[in-house]
């Protein structure tokens, strides 16, 4: 990522790199191939969440599932950002985060809200869709910051 003639460093939660020449256009390219794959696991961090919901719902309480899917999405999202970051750690992990939670909440609202459920009451629910959504930001960011302290 860049801005204003400043390179963004992923190692250092995306602090400008003071001096850095503007990206080459193989940087630029190299860069664009990250957002299939980081796209492809926001999609899976949600589709693993759906599970826990569909699966959940079918064997337990509501109110159990809910408290199942607090714990396994933040840990869910943990393990994709980390993976992510350690196949290609140049993107910031507050964007891999922030990437994650946009892509859940539209697929929240496009295929569960007005496909499955039929209704958008889930998003009342600060159980159901606020706090997890929360902790998969925190859980991702999280995960992503230790990759780039560790790799520094």
């Amino acid at each position: 990522m860049r801005r204003a003639g400043r390179r963004l460093d992923a190692r250092h939660g995306g602090a400008a790199v003071p001096g850095a020449a503007f990206a080459t256009w193989k940087e630029t390219e190299a860069d664009m191939r990250k957002w299939p794959v980081l796209l492809g696991l926001a999609v899976a961090v949600w589709a693993f969440c759906r599970a826990i919901m569909f699966v959940g719902r079918a064997v337990t309480t509501l109110e159990t599932t809910l408290l199942i899917h607090l714990i396994g999405a933040p840990l869910g999202a943990a393990v994709a950002a980390w993976a992510f970051q350690r196949l290609s750690g140049e993107l910031s992990p507050l964007l891999v985060a922030a990437s994650f939670v946009a892509v859940a909440l539209l697929l929240d609202v496009f295929v569960v809200s007005m496909f499955i459920e039929k209704s958008f009451e889930m998003f009342g629910s600060v159980i159901g869709v606020w706090l997890p959504q929360a902790l998969i930001f925190l859980g991702a960011w999280g995960a992503g910051l230790a990759v780039a302290r560790s790799q520094a």
